[in-house]
């Protein structure tokens, strides 16, 4: 603790010689200087009398200022200044507070001295209110060095914890609580009583304890297996026989694999919170095995796909669904391997990848995986990842030899001829200098980027959303030049312009929305341009974008909407049937269109699907529920009036045949892109809105969450 110089060490000292010298000069303070700080003061003291605590601040700064190493002038000043600004402004109690902490390290200030722990606690707030919460413990680490770890010192740090959302709260809370003792006549003890039971009336509140200063579940809360999919769980046949060798067991192993494929078939697991297809953990399992544990299995199923092929009509059941149910059959890999061709052949090269790789990992025929690794070569080719394309000769004997182009071919002359052809990666190419740049004024419409129609009648809930819009950096905004035009993108407004004419749209679309309301979707809205084509979420209902539409770039006109799709679409009026709201930018990929859309029935929702539309006419081609949680706050109506912020982005994620997605309402998961089966899914905490952005935003005490999209 230190008290005095004599406590200080050598270099203590003649820093604190230094400090005092200015003090010694000025210390004999003629008339004239008595008369100047006392004018300093009594303007000050006018101004916090007038109520305007920042000319009464400045006034003091400016004492502080001519003052300069007057101590007995600056002290007081600053505790002043703290007192005054202790409901805001939030600069000049970070203003009071650092100088005060600086004087102490600088042996000024004694750590008795309330004044050090009204300036340390203040900044400590003010750092995790900025959720600076690294930089809070640690100011917090140093005024329990200074003052010791009392239990004024512990409530800030469980209070920190609390704001942070972090695990170890509860239990400090618990530790301060056992401690605190309501007879202790402490001022800085009977601080934490009152911080955690507010006095009603001389009473305490422990209502208020239950309600806010208790642990309440956040970002960092462990989560268990999505079980609200409604999906069978089916465990304990996984159990029976995971442990078992394959090739003592091909008849049990071939018929559960007949089950696996059923729908909603998983395995859920609570300590990772996440659920996994029956037919996944299967296969990994057998891929896992030596050659021989499955050749018992391969003749089985080729056995039986051939029993099947003998009674099934012709035509009935799709490669893929065949493969699944016989994936250790020659005959089933073979068609497995045709669909792939097809596929690449129609450029879907990811889901053709995929089918490849099925074939690969699967097939013992030579000849087989042969076709196999070429058409995997051919399909990796054909992607953006060279990294991979490279990677996938590796291991591969350069002078072997595979079919090509009706004869064989070895491995190192098909790398140099598809190396040829790869597109020139982007990372070779020289990013361009800023002084190279032209800059370019846009002239965007006249118009709200987003809907916005607020009137007199809106009354309090006017100004709380408007105040609440303001609190956070909404970008609604977006910008992509395409071909020699260029697209200026909100959710209320699409506008094309010439890249060299920037001064006014070619032309201009309005969205038509019937409501307010739109705090829950106000990402970035940059929807992909494909060729000719915008693909968007367009028209709004209740503030929530509402249905998907592609747009012509050259005219502006709407090529198809999920407007005319019944089954995108079946009610007749707001509040009645079923419907889906787009919850991020359609992604387009392999020729194929993916959105994630709420399931709205009624006034509420009944989770997330992931859709995979044609880009050609808006058809859906397979659905595939991802979420069964309803996406509703504290005031249990969403999306239409609750009060919960959401902010969508490109949630979707195609690659190399498999999608994921990430829906903002709590869970990620991955499917299978070639016919939307769901392979796992996994639960992560829901995002608490801060108390410090609610308080300032809203008149009333709720509990809100924050729904933020993936990029």
């Amino acid at each position: 603790m230190r008290v005095g110089i004599g406590n200080l060490p050598a270099t203590g000292v003649l820093a604190a010689v230094f400090c005092l010298l200015p003090a010694a000069l000025l210390a004999q303070t003629g008339p004239d200087d008595t008369q100047r700080i006392a004018a300093f003061r009594k303007r000050a003291e006018d101004a916090y009398a007038a109520r305007d605590i920042e000319a009464g601040n400045l006034y003091l700064r400016e004492l502080i200022e001519a003052c300069a190493g007057q101590w007995d002038v600056a002290r007081p000043a600053l505790k002043r200044i703290l007192r005054e600004s202790r409901n805001g402004p939030e600069d000049w109690q970070e203003y009071a507070a650092l100088r005060l902490i600086a004087a102490y390290r600088a042996g000024r200030v004694l750590p008795t001295d309330p004044a050090l722990r009204d300036a340390w606690g203040t900044l400590i707030t003010l750092r995790g209110y900025q959720e600076r919460f690294l930089e809070a413990k640690a100011e917090i680490e140093a005024l329990g060095e200074a003052t010791g770890r009392d239990l004024w010192v512990r409530f800030l740090e469980a209070a920190l914890c609390w704001q942070a959302d972090s695990y170890e709260t509860e239990p400090r809370f618990a530790k301060v609580l056992s401690d605190l003792n309501a007879d202790d006549n402490d001022p800085y003890v009977r601080a934490v009583w009152y911080g955690i039971y507010p006095s009603d009336g001389g009473r305490p509140n422990p209502k208020y304890l239950e309600s806010a200063m208790a642990y309440r579940p956040g970002r960092l809360l462990p989560s268990s297996a999505p079980r609200n999919l409604y999906f069978k769980d089916v465990s304990p046949n996984w159990e029976a026989v995971r442990g078992l060798p394959p090739e003592i067991s091909p008849s049990q192993i071939h018929a559960l694999l007949g089950e696996a494929v059923e729908p909603e078939r998983f395995v859920a697991d609570d300590n990772t919170a996440s659920v996994t297809w029956l037919w996944a953990l299967i296969d990994r399992h057998l891929l896992s095995q030596e050659s021989g544990a499955v050749l018992s299995l391969r003749r089985l199923q080729q056995a039986e796909l051939r029993k099947a092929d003998a009674g099934r009509p012709p035509g009935s059941g799709g490669p893929i669904d065949l493969f699944r149910r016989y994936p250790w059959a020659e005959d089933g890999q073979r068609q497995l391997l045709a669909y792939g061709r097809r596929e690449m052949s129609d450029g879907r090269a990811g889901t053709a990848l995929r089918s490849f790789r099925d074939v690969l990992s699967h097939a013992a025929n030579p000849g087989l995986r042969s076709e196999a690794q070429v058409c995997l070569w051919l399909a990796l080719a054909q992607q953006e990842d060279r990294g991979e394309f490279e990677a996938a000769f590796r291991g591969v004997d350069p002078e072997g030899r595979y079919p090509w182009m009706g004869g064989t071919e070895p491995a190192r002359a098909i790398r140099e001829r598809l190396q040829a052809g790869l597109p020139a990666s982007a990372r070779d190419q020289p990013a361009p200098r800023l002084a190279d740049l032209d800059r370019r004024l846009v002239r965007i419409p006249a118009l709200a980027p987003w809907p916005s129609s607020w009137s007199q009648a809106d009354g309090l809930r006017w100004y709380y959303d408007t105040a609440l819009m303001k609190s956070l950096p909404f970008i609604r905004v977006g910008m992509q030049l395409h071909d020699g035009g260029l697209l200026v993108s909100s959710p209320n407004v699409l506008a094309w312009y010439r890249a060299d004419d920037t001064a006014a749209p070619v032309w201009q679309r309005t969205a038509r929305f019937t409501c307010s309301n739109f705090r829950r979707q106000p990402g970035i809205h940059r929807p992909p341009i494909v060729g000719d084509r915008i693909y968007t979420r367009w028209g709004h209902q209740n503030g929530s974008p509402v249905d998907v539409a592609a747009i012509d770039t050259r005219t502006g006109r709407q090529m198809w909407s999920t407007a005319q799709d019944s089954s995108w679409r079946n009610q007749p009026r707001p509040f009645w049937g079923l419907r889906h709201w787009p919850l991020n930018d359609p992604v387009y990929a392999d020729g194929r269109l993916y959105v994630l859309a709420a399931r709205v029935s009624n006034t509420s929702t009944e989770g997330v699907d992931l859709f995979c539309l044609n880009p050609d006419t808006g058809a859906r081609i397979w659905t595939c529920v991802v979420s069964g949680d309803e996406m509703k706050g504290a005031d249990g109506w969403f999306p239409e009036y609750c009060t919960d912020l959401a902010i969508y982005g490109n949630a979707v994620t195609p690659h190399q045949g498999a999608v994921y997605c990430a829906t903002g309402a709590g869970m990620v998961s991955r499917v299978d892109a070639r016919d939307g089966r769901l392979e796992w899914a996994h639960r992560y905490p829901r995002t608490r809105y801060p108390p410090r952005e609610r308080a300032s935003s809203y008149g009333w005490v709720g509990d809100y969450s924050i729904l933020w999209g993936a990029p």
